[in-house]
């Protein structure tokens, strides 16, 4: 598979081992599943660290459930703002795969080949659900 050839460093959230092999941290965080697969969210933040040792990343992937609607976040990245979400709910009852393609200066803030990916609730809101987070190396 594709994704599996490109995939850098992944974490599944909400999965104790996955999540304590990359560094979870959070506030105010809830974990769970829905249809066979784990999700955490939050109404205040959560990150991991994930590995890029050859300093290969060039996007970030998340996965969303598609129906989620009425959630507001920001994605940071080594400390930079790389997304702000609005999740609409327009996708429908699906898992969904959504690419933000990191900037140079984001992936020149990498501390010891590892890039810190936060996911940050706005106020009165909520961050995620959260299903899978990839670093994805250029295709080619």
């Amino acid at each position: 598979m594709e994704q599996e050839r490109l995939t850098i460093d992944a974490v599944a959230p909400g999965e104790q081992q996955p999540e304590v092999e990359h560094d979870f941290e959070g506030v105010d965080t809830e974990a769970g599943s829905n249809f066979g697969r784990h999700w955490r969210h939050t109404s205040g933040w959560f990150a991991y660290t994930l590995s890029d040792p050859g300093g290969e990343a060039h996007v970030l992937r998340i996965d969303y459930w598609g129906a989620d609607s009425g959630r507001k976040f920001t994605i940071e990245v080594n400390g930079m703002i790389v997304a702000e979400v609005t999740s609409t709910g327009k996708q429908g009852a699906r898992f969904v795969s959504v690419d933000y393609p990191l900037s140079v200066e984001v992936l020149a803030a990498a501390k010891d080949g590892g890039h810190r990916i936060r996911f940050v609730a706005a106020e009165g809101s909520i961050a995620g659900g959260i299903y899978g987070v990839r670093l994805l190396r250029k295709p080619g």
